[in-house]
Order: structure tokens, then sequence, then C-alpha cells
């Protein structure tokens, strides 16, 4: 019991290197065996092989060759420096040299040194048989010398030589037998270590699954009454040392999701806050990528002045649209934002395109989201001008009111009927999900009603094939001045904090 609750008390990757430890001592024992008896046994078969075959070409050749060079050297009385004969011997002596016996060769090494000796003999006959030559002595007595010397000689070494690869021949027999037998038990080990590791793996596999999965399941079944809203449950895990921090985690989120939840709900407000910042965002580099594009024909017409002109509009228009880092704008500056945006868009569509900005003096002292004209303006230019042919006209103007002042953008597009306006209006009411046909309206209200709640709001007005009406309603609010909604949401939320 002590073992297995040291091993539960390990870490997962500690009992995981254990059980594939488990696995691989056992597998490498057998393949180690496998390589050693594999590398020892080739060896020696390769060897025994290749003796062989220089003993077959050896045997052959040797002495067919060297009885004939006598027999020229006899019959055309030539000296021995004029024949191979000593060049056969030579390389016969290599031949021998270069042969590798083994041990249980006793006998081939005997005859080895004996073929050594006979060698030596057959340089000291073709010696005489050259003295004879010089002497001049007669035919028949150096014939007697080349049959009953050299060729006796070079029959005992064809003999011994075949002896020898006679005895190669037996060896690597027997060498066959003991691969077979060798083979055979190692196949016998094999299958004892296969078996042991198997009931070892089984083993550690069962083990480790168990301290793995029982403790998950216990934690999951947490989990799923925390989900249900149970958040008095505590894990009691004590064992193995991953799921012991997972159950102490576990444990701590509990504690404090009752608090995150509260928090977390007042993060709401920001967050989608945040998230209509992406949304704006996302407008923007389809426009760069379309004045880009824009600037790049111009400049291979030719256009040089409308080159500088849309990409002074284009900086003009980044420029506000970054606004040092602050979400809210004058309706002055908002003013020429989107005045650099329609010059731009002027330029691409110049035989469609003419707009009209005139509003009041007083009304650009005020501050409003920034970035809340010009996704109206291109509404009414991708969606209202675009899709009716001829000329299209934008005009953007403002009206002062006692507690409020009121934007508006017009054109005369295509229009909307009933029951696309009647879409679009539910789609910009507080309750409703997030249209993709109405993105630059449904992201414009949406700011307006959580900088100013009730205050701001987007009222839409359309006739189908005569135009349609944006208004935007904006409670007054100066340089460094706040709404009382936004007055009224940060002190909700630093009384909460304390």
């Amino acid at each position: 019991m002590k073992i297995k609750e040291k091993f539960q008390n390990l870490k997962l990757a500690t009992r995981i290197a254990l059980t594939m430890l488990s696995i691989f001592i056992p597998i490498s024992m057998l393949l180690t065996a496998w390589f050693l008896y594999t590398v020892y046994y080739n060896h020696k078969y390769d060897q025994l092989a290749e003796n062989a075959t220089i003993l077959s070409e050896f045997s052959l050749d040797f002495k067919d060759n060297f009885d004939y060079e006598i027999y020229l050297m006899i019959v055309g009385s030539l000296r021995l420096s004029q024949t191979k004969a000593i060049p056969y011997i030579e390389e016969a002596e290599k031949v021998l040299s270069s042969i590798d016996l083994s041990q249980e060769a006793a006998e081939n090494i005997e005859q080895i040194k004996q073929n050594r000796k006979y060698l030596e003999k057959l340089r000291e006959y073709t010696g005489v048989l050259d003295d004879k030559i010089v002497k001049g002595t007669g035919y028949d007595e150096k014939m007697r010398i080349w049959e009953n010397d050299v060729m006796v000689v070079t029959t005992l070494i064809q003999e011994n030589i075949l002896n020898i690869l006679h005895n190669e021949t037996k060896i690597i027999a027997d060498v066959r037998r003991q691969m077979e037998k060798a083979r055979g038990q190692i196949l016998f080990l094999s299958g004892g270590l296969l078996v042991f590791a198997l009931l070892l793996i089984t083993l550690t596999t069962i083990m480790v699954s168990r301290t793995v999965t029982k403790p998950i399941l216990y934690l999951q079944n947490l989990t799923q009454r925390v989900a249900g809203g149970d958040l008095t449950v505590r894990s009691e895990l004590t064992t193995g040392a991953e799921v012991k921090k997972l159950s102490d985690s576990l444990n701590l989120m509990i504690g404090q999701i009752s608090s995150l939840i509260e928090r977390n709900r007042l993060k709401q407000i920001r967050l989608r806050e945040a998230e209509l910042e992406v949304l704006q965002t996302q407008i923007n580099p389809h426009f760069l990528y379309n004045t880009l594009d824009t600037i790049v024909w111009l400049a291979e017409a030719g256009k040089q002045k409308e080159v500088v002109q849309i990409v002074e509009n284009l900086s003009s228009f980044f420029r506000v649209t970054l606004n040092k880092g602050d979400d809210m704008a004058l309706v002055e500056q908002e003013c020429i934002h989107v005045e650099s945006y329609l010059k731009i868009q002027q330029i691409r569509y110049q035989d469609i395109l003419s707009y009209e900005i005139e509003i009041p003096q007083e009304l650009k002292q005020y501050r409003i989201p920034k970035i809340t004209l010009q996704p109206l303006v291109e509404n009414a230019l991708y969606h209202g001008i675009k899709n009716k042919r001829g000329q299209g006209s934008i005009k953007i103007g403002g009206r002062e009111e006692e507690e409020r002042f009121l934007l508006w953008v017009s054109d005369n597009g295509i229009g909307m009927k009933e029951e696309r306006l009647s879409e679009i209006r539910e789609a910009l009411k507080p309750e409703a999900r997030r249209r993709k046909d109405s993105y630059g309206l449904y992201n414009v209200n949406e700011r307006l009603r959580l900088k100013f709640g009730a205050e701001s709001y987007l009222d839409i007005e359309s006739e189908y094939g005569r135009g349609t009406t944006v208004k935007v309603c904006l409670p007054k609010t100066v340089s460094g001045e706040i709404s009382e909604y936004e007055a009224g949401r940060v002190l909700r939320e630093e009384l909460n904090q304390k």
C-alpha cells in the first residue's frame, strides 16, 4: 500500500515516465539481443563466405597457371624473370595471408602453413630450373624436375586448398546450425519478455489510469454542481500532485466566483464599449484598402494633384480617428472627419456623388462620441446612392434645441420600403441582437446608448425611391463635462468597488 500511495502522489508526468520506462526496458533488452545476434553471426558468416570465395578462385587458377608458365620456361628456354612464375607465387602468398580463419578451423591453419612451405619449395625449384637453363642442361632433365617436383608440389597446394575449402564449408554449416539454435533461444526469450512487458504495462496502465480518471471524475461531478449554481461545495482530494493543485485551485475559484459575478456584471458595460471600439476599428481597414487602391490607380494615371488631395484627406481622416486616444470629439472635429471622408469618396465616385455640410457654428463646441457621423455617411453612400442610378447627394445638417441638439445625414438614394425600415428600427432597440446588414447604424446607436443612455438615440426616416434621413439626438456636452448618465454610472462603479 505504501508503494501505491507513493506512486499516486507522484506527478502525472513522472507516473507516465515510469510507465514508459517499464515498457522501454524489456523492449530495449529484446532489441539489444536481436542486434547482437545479428551482428555476430552476420560477421562470422560473411567472413566464412569471403574465405570460401577466395579459396575457390585460388584453387581453380593457381595450379594450371603456374604449371603452364614453368612449361613455357622449359620448352622456350626462357629465363625465370621472363615468366610470371614468381608473381604467381607472390600473389598466392598474399591470398593465403588475406584469409581470416576462425579459431575453430585449427586444421585449416595448419594446412595454410604447409602451403606457405610448398610455395617456398616452388621458389627453390624454379631457381634450379633457371640455373639449368643458363647452363644449357638437357630438355629431359628439366622436364623431369617439372613433372616430379613442380607439378607434385602444385598438386599438393591445390589439394590443401580444397581441404581448407571443404573444412570452411563444414564450418559454415555449423554456423548456420548455431544461428538457428540461437534464434530459437532468442525467440523463446523474446516471448517471455513480451509476456512480462504486457503484464507490466497492464498493471502500470491500470494504476496510472485509476490515479488520473478517478479524481478527474470526482472533479467533473464537483464542477457540474458548481455549474448548476451550488457554490457551497468544496473538493477534498489530497493525493496526486497535479490533481491536488487542481483541487486547491478549484476551491479557490469557487470561493471567488460569488464576488466575481457581481464585479463581472459591472464590467459588462465596459466590455460592451470595448467591443464597439473593435467593431469601429474594423471599418477603417476596408476604407484604407480601397483608398490605397485609388491612390495607386491615380498615380498610375499621372494624376498627381488628385493623389496629393487624397493623401492629405486620408491623413486628416485618421488624425481625427485616433484623436490622441480620446473617445469623445468636438462636433467641429467630426465635421472635419466626415468631410475628409467625403472628399476621398468624391474622388472615387465623382460621377455620382456630391455633398453639403451645413452645421451651425454654435453646435461645433459640443462633444459627441468620435466617429458618429462617418458611419452614417458611409451607410448613405453604399446603401443609398450606389443602389440608385444617376447623381446622388448627401446633406449633413444640425439644429439646436433647449436641452439637446440634433445632427442628421440625408441622402437622395434608393431609400427603403416600409418592411425594411421596420426591420432596421427593430434592430436598433436595446434588446435586439446585432445584424450584419445594419452594422454601421447599430455601432453608432450602441455607442450613444452606452455613453448617454436614454438621452441619445437614432431616428430613421425613409421613403423608397426618394432617400433616407438619419437623425442623431444628443445631449449638450461641452469640453470637460460628462453627461448625467455617464456621471451616474461612474459613481455606481466607485461605490461598488468600495
